[in-house]
């Protein structure tokens, strides 16, 4: 048979079902298989049974779609595979031999898991007809075990096949065709490296036993049949971490580590065996108590399957320590400084900075605690914004005097004790308990030998970037992370290239809830929210795109650092909700307000005429306040969009419209708080929100797509073509 040896040009015999090869080896069966667009990995192969030592050897390697094979060190063949539309893929491969040019083409369906259709043309060239190959390839359980089927219809021969991994990381295939031949294969996969040997069998009287050995290199990792036991995980952090990459601006702060990228590459090693431990290294990375409560959920759950964390800091502040308190092992520097000096919280009150610049601010609201106004008309803290801090302050500082509590084993008073104090040298907190030991940072792999002995260290950017070989067939489920990040606006998303700030453009937001909606590869959304809120309009537009996908496909909401007002808005209707402990979320309410900027005109000595057609007309103007019947329109407004937002609420949380109305009025809630009055569903981070996608879509491994994508300089090109495009 033809594919038993690859191609008619080949004499190496081998086991390469058409339906079940799909890396490099692929150039040789069917080339619609490179369209798996694995990245590079190649095979050298030698026959120990040739007779002519020239014709013993073949080199076959693949990038991506692209598949290259060298026989006898003469013979060329070129293969490509492309995926046209899923399942389908489609191929071709060219080689040249006796100054004849062939062609083969392929076919290759994959419409599930378990089930696996080629198809090949090969040998095209005039006037020789081509040869027919189809195959059939099933697997009944899983990745594991292989049945295939294979028919040549030149020959008239079958090759039925069983190809298995009863152990990760050892190959064992069998193939016996109707000319009475057999084909053993036997092979290692060791991570990237794999070796191994073919044995073909003739059980006819005047047939010759074959032998093949093979040497493979994917950049891919595969399944180790070794498993390596002290393999230590080395995280340096330093510089900011936040939600998202920033564009370019010229005086942003540049983002060093994305939230989601760290807890990646912790997850991915929390279920990886060969890891023993993390070394975490903090050189004064920048985050917030929501961001260090992200991580140390992620920490937390690594600890819990027995593996260790060392960490390493010349010196410690409290996020900082919140953030490690749990490690097996915490080390400073033996001159370094453990700096827990409590929380605050700071409201900052401009009504006199804009009064001698002659600006007034008139506002309207509907919630009392709904209090962004205040800090542009008064001089001082009200009683209800007094109120709000100091729970939120409360609720966020029982929550760190408990945690650092359990994780050093001490008394809640005596860690109000440290804290108040909150200046300690290495050794004084040692003593305090609160540090293991000190060490200069040289010193540190020999602490880390005594404790795993025989270790080696891998570093997270190396150990990040490790793809792991997809045995999968079929459609790959994909789970889509939607970023709601910064104010939002009505138009697109865009970074502030001065400042760096982002806005949370509801066009652009609308655009990808309506392509993970229709994309039937995606099966859950994780929307990721970190936002203050912003216009109520663009709030509803994106609700509604919300409550039209919820319909198709479960949304699993993710709060952030805060998801408030607007950015409540946009998450109520989630199949499931989490926060931080120190989210802020809630104020549920709503107010107008507008700068008065009239008195500073006539400080500069600028004169405004404005001529109006229409009682209202200049309503908005800066040149006055309100007039009352302006301020009753607005009220009355303001009073229909509360009570939707709160008539929204209760029906998304099934709770009593008088009960949402009594926690709403504007106030906002730390995540703890916000869960223990329904508006959320769990504590959880980043992380616990993609497993519970993973749990509604009802798949155990999925692809994760990151949007919105494809931003430059700040821009997101693809919204302003299709703002373009459609004359918005």
């Amino acid at each position: 048979m033809t594919f038993l040896i690859l191609t008619s040009l080949m004499t190496l015999n081998l086991f390469l079902p058409l339906s079940s090869t799909d890396d490099a080896l692929a150039n040789f069966t069917n080339p619609a298989a490179l369209s798996q667009a694995r990245d590079f990995n190649c095979y050298y192969l030698y026959n120990f049974d040739g007779q002519n030592l020239r014709k013993n050897h073949a080199v076959v390697a693949q990038v991506k779609n692209l598949g290259v094979s060298l026989h006898e060190f003469k013979y060329l063949k070129f293969g490509c595979g492309i995926s046209l539309m899923k399942p389908i893929a489609l191929g071709a491969s060219y080689y040249k031999v006796s100054g004849k040019n062939y062609w083969d083409f392929g076919v290759l369906v994959r419409p599930n898991r378990y089930l696996s259709i080629a198809g090949v043309v090969e040998s095209i060239t005039r006037p020789r007809k081509p040869n027919y190959l189809v195959g059939l390839g099933i697997r009944p359980v899983n990745e594991q075990v292989t049945l295939t089927l294979d028919y040549d219809f030149r020959q008239n021969e079958f090759l039925l096949g069983f190809e298995a991994e009863p152990v990760l990381g050892l190959q064992v295939k069998c193939g016996y065709n109707t000319n009475r031949t057999i084909t053993f294969q036997v092979g290692i996969t060791q991570g990237q490296l794999g070796w191994g040997a073919f044995y073909k069998n003739a059980l006819s009287a005047n047939g010759r036993n074959k032998l093949t050995g093979y040497f493979s290199f994917h950049k891919e990792v595969r399944h180790k049949l070794i498993k390596e036991k002290n393999r230590l995980l080395e995280l340096t952090l330093s510089g900011r971490i936040a939600e998202r990459k920033s564009g370019f601006s010229l005086l942003g702060t540049p983002v060093s580590f994305t939230t989601y990228d760290l807890l990646r590459v912790i997850n991915k090693a929390k279920t990886d065996p060969e890891i023993k431990g993390i070394v975490l290294k903090l050189h004064d990375p920048q985050m917030s108590l929501v961001t260090a409560q992200e991580l140390k959920f992620a920490l937390d759950e690594f600890k819990a399957q027995g593996k260790k964390i060392i960490v390493y800091a010349p010196n410690l502040d409290l996020t900082k320590y919140y953030f490690i308190c749990n490690a097996n092992k915490v080390i400073t520097h033996p001159l370094g400084e453990v700096t827990i000096l409590g929380i605050t919280a700071q409201a900052t009150f401009l009504k006199e900075a804009l009064s001698k610049l002659g600006i007034t601010v008139d506002y309207e609201r509907i919630g009392k605690y709904k209090n962004a106004p205040e800090f542009y008309t008064q001089d001082t803290i009200s009683h209800e914004t007094y109120e709000v801090l100091n729970s939120v302050l409360d609720n966020c500082y029982e929550d760190i005097i408990k945690t650092i509590a359990q994780a050093r084993n001490k008394s809640e008073e005596e860690v109000k004790s440290d804290l108040d104090y909150g200046f300690f040298s290495s050794q004084t907190a040692k003593e305090r308990k609160l540090i293991d030991t000190t060490l200069y940072e040289d010193e540190l792999d020999s602490f880390i030998r005594a404790e795993f002995r025989k270790f080696r260290k891998v570093s997270a950017a190396s150990y990040g970037k490790e793809k792991r070989y997809n045995y999968r067939w079929g459609r790959e489920a994909k789970i889509a992370i939607i970023y709601a990040e910064g104010q939002i606006v009505e138009g697109a998303d865009q970074t502030n290239p001065i400042t760096g700030v982002r806005s949370c453009g509801a066009r652009t937001l609308v655009r990808l809830l309506r392509k993970a909606r229709s994309d039937p590869e995606i099966k859950a959304i994780v929307l990721r929210i970190d936002s203050p809120g912003g216009d109520g309009f663009a709030s509803d537009l994106i609700w509604r795109e919300v409550f039209l996908t919820r319909s198709k496909k479960p949304i699993i909401v993710s709060m952030s650092q805060v998801a408030a007002s607007g950015g409540y808005y946009i998450a109520m209707l989630g199949n499931k909700i989490f926060a931080l402990p120190a989210t802020i979320t809630g104020s549920i309410g709503v107010f107008s307000m507008k700068i008065i900027t009239q008195g500073m005109y006539q400080k500069l000595g600028i004169k405004n005429i404005r001529l109006k057609r229409g009682e209202h007309a200049d309503m908005f103007s800066p040149d006055r306040p309100f007039t009352e019947d302006e301020r009753k329109i607005l009220k009355e407004q303001l009073k229909l969009f509360y009570e939707q937002f709160i008539s929204k609420v209760a029906a998304a949380r099934n709770l009593s419209l008088e009960y949402v109305d009594s926690i709403a009025q504007g106030r906002i809630w730390t995540g703890k708080q916000a869960l223990d009055n329904r508006l959320i569903d769990s504590i959880g981070n980043f992380w616990t929100a993609l497993e519970c996608a993973k749990d509604f879509a009802n798949e155990k491994e999925v692809a994760i797509e990151i949007l919105p994508q494809n931003k430059f300089l700040g821009f997101n090109f693809p919204e302003i073509l299709f703002s373009i495009l459609s004359n918005k």
